[in-house]
């Protein structure tokens, strides 16, 4: 508990905190100052994980639309692929059901990817299904003694290119 000037400040505890909070929340004025995450807490998944199977139903790798803002209808996006899989052109099928369902199930606008400087593989995979390159975070990835840069990239619903 906090006390600022006589407010006191506690955990949300319960269903009867939480509509008391709502009552406040949904109020017009308050309503256009709040971010969607903080608008529905508990409704709205921040993150989706997906698994990838071959046609064989072995797990081949999977994505994540993770840090979803749903009013902006915006999102960022990972894929993977288990390291013994690698080179069969996993990647490009995991990507374009990912992008197909971000995009078409989700009905989300952009897609953010960051992917790391000496991911080159990643990085054309990204670039064929239509990311653009909007900068750079430098010196923000630390592995294996060195600092490397993490290249932020973005996809556009406009732009999406359906495979």
């Amino acid at each position: 508990m906090i006390l600022l000037d006589e407010i006191q400040l506690d955990m949300v505890k319960n269903d009867i905190d939480k509509k008391e909070l709502e009552k406040i929340k949904n109020k017009k004025e308050v309503l256009q100052f709040l971010s969607e995450k903080n608008l529905y807490w508990d409704k709205m998944p921040d993150a989706i994980d997906l698994i990838a199977k071959s046609a064989a139903g072995e797990v081949v790798g999977g994505a994540s639309i993770y840090n979803i803002k749903w009013f902006n209808r915006t999102a960022y996006i990972t894929i993977f692929v288990d390291v013994d899989k690698q080179g069969r052109g996993f990647g490009k099928k995991i990507l374009a059901k990912t992008l197909e369902h971000a995009f078409k199930v989700m009905n989300l606008h952009r897609l953010t990817a960051e992917i790391y400087e000496y991911n080159e593989s990643s990085i054309r995979l990204f670039e064929s299904f239509g990311f653009v390159k909007e900068g750079i975070m430098r010196k923000a990835k630390y592995i294996n003694g060195k600092y490397w840069d993490i290249i932020i990239y973005g996809l556009l619903k406009d732009e999406y290119i359906d495979e």
